[in-house]
């Protein structure tokens, strides 16, 4: 059995998925394996060396860090291992390769194919007659993949972003930077390398300076030397969190994130999900995913324009049928029938808009994933949307009528005792505060501040520099004192000028 020697050599016991995927390969077939991250799916790419008569493998992968990361795993139990980089990538190795020094060769998509010292191995005999396998790691690198949003143990949020982009400050409606205690340990995932930078900064210059080096930023255009420690020292715990792109969110072993922010909108659910999905990867664990939003992306404040460029969104059901009986009636939060380029803008716009909607966001993403639905509780941050429809929910079929759930006939009655002990209408029984328990969502994550509990800003009224009044300036034709815009020319600089004699 594949099991004893695996574990005498990696120190694991592979899974049965594992374990047939590995003799799928040593069978020579064209194997294509999905597991959630996490899951320690690079294991499947050497358990096969452990039985292939010294076959060689080139492992291709993207990622730099994934690269040296795989490097240090093989050395460890001492399996022949070459990554091939501007400095290694040698006529020298080379020849080695050719003579089957290595049993695995970890390059990028790019080298592989733009390096002409393949296309001499290619024509090896000797290199050729041991190749065992090539084989994609994180596959998505090149064309996105479906990943899996099966994270029951993730607090979901979707949050409006109230302050200026370039003041940054929505970062402080969340965190609290005085290092009395320690924020959760965190990953910022933003669109742009620049903006990991500047993010940072900005919380660096919040922190005390004798705990700004805890915070960090993270991103393909740093050396993989720093890479590597930057990783290394989060998996420590020795600092808080890092500011990072894309290059953050694939292939790390961090199981104990307590908190991921996406900063600002992508237009990708893979792509959310890719970066939510770093948080409690210990399923043992809990943790919260926020998404930041511009208020141009909210239902309340989409104009027509806008609004008109999504498909509409809601409680669209593939039959006519009652949906209250499942076995007439499927019912999908986005329609099937639309290009792939409306699907991705249906379905983002009813995650961030899920709540006015009257739905849970993580539904949009059992769908879009076509994820099997979840029966127990789910840990999306639905508190307002329950509060709010208190008043109109009287009884049990009301809560079908509200929230449109399935399981209503199952567990309508005992929701309806839950929201009857919780959420009466009077003062001195009022819900406790999520306030109360910040730890409900995440690990010392200012609750108090986050913009579900915070008006948003109001503007001063614009003062007349004219007449002193309030409403209006000076160029307004209402102000008393408004002057016509020929005659201004005149009372320019008439400080300075001799009074008229009349």
């Amino acid at each position: 059995m594949a099991q004893t020697p695996t574990h005498r050599w990696f120190g694991f016991i592979p899974c049965n998925w594992q374990v047939q995927s590995a003799q799928a390969q040593l069978k020579k077939r064209d194997v294509v394996t999905l597991s959630p991250m996490g899951s320690s799916k690079t294991l499947i790419f050497w358990i096969p060396l452990l039985f292939n008569d010294n076959g060689i493998t080139i492992l291709i992968t993207l990622l730099m860090i994934l690269r040296d990361k795989n490097v240090i795993e093989l050395q460890e139990v001492n399996i022949p291992v070459v990554n091939l980089s501007t400095a290694t990538a040698t006529d020298t190795i080379f020849k080695q390769i050719a003579t089957q020094k290595f049993w695995v060769i970890i390059v990028s998509p790019k080298r592989i194919l733009s390096d002409c010292c393949f296309d001499t191995l290619w024509k090896t005999l000797q290199f050729i007659s041991k190749l065992f396998s090539i084989t994609f790691d994180e596959d998505h690198q090149t064309t996105e993949a479906q990943y899996t949003n099966d994270h029951p143990n993730i607090h979901l949020m979707v949050i409006e972003m109230l302050d200026p982009l370039n003041s940054m400050h929505d970062l402080k409606h969340i965190f609290k930077f005085n290092g009395d205690p320690p924020p959760p340990k965190f990953m910022v995932f933003c669109n742009e390398c620049k903006e990991t930078k500047r993010l940072c900064e900005f919380a660096q210059s919040e922190a005390p300076p004798t705990v700004a080096k805890k915070l960090v930023w993270f991103h393909s255009g740093i050396s993989t030397d720093f890479q590597a420690e930057t990783i290394e020292n989060l998996w420590k715990g020795e600092i808080w969190g890092i500011f990072c792109t894309d290059a953050a969110s694939m292939g790390l072993d961090l199981r104990d994130i307590a908190l991921v922010i996406q900063w600002k909108y992508t237009s990708s659910l893979c792509t959310l999900w890719q970066h939510l999905g770093r948080a409690a990867q210990d399923i043992s664990t809990e943790a919260t995913g926020i998404y930041l939003v511009k208020p141009q992306f909210l239902k309340k404040h989409k104009s027509t324009s806008i609004a008109q460029e999504v498909p509409s969104v809601g409680n669209w059901t593939e039959s006519s049928k009652d949906v209250r009986n499942l076995q007439h009636a499927i019912q999908r939060i986005v329609p099937k029938d639309l290009n792939d380029k409306e699907y991705e803008a249906a379905a983002m716009d009813a995650y961030i808009n899920a709540q006015a909607h009257v739905f849970c966001c993580r539904k949009v993403s059992i769908e879009y994933f076509d994820n099997p639905q979840i029966t127990g509780i789910s840990l999306s941050i639905c508190q307002q949307q329950i509060t709010t429809h208190f008043c109109k929910i009287n009884g049990v079929s009301l809560i079908h009528d509200q929230a449109s759930w399935h399981y209503c006939d199952q567990w309508g009655s005992q929701i309806f005792d839950i929201i009857q002990k919780y959420y009466l209408p009077s003062a001195n029984n009022a819900p406790p505060s999520i306030t109360e328990n910040p730890n409900t969502f995440a690990t010392n994550v200012d609750i108090n501040a986050l913009p579900l509990n915070k008006p948003p800003h109001q503007k001063n009224p614009s003062m007349c520099c004219a007449c002193g009044q309030a409403g209006h300036i000076a160029l307004n034709r209402l102000c008393p004192k408004y002057v016509p815009k020929q005659q201004r020319g005149s009372q320019l600089n008439d400080e300075n000028v001799v009074p008229s004699a009349g």
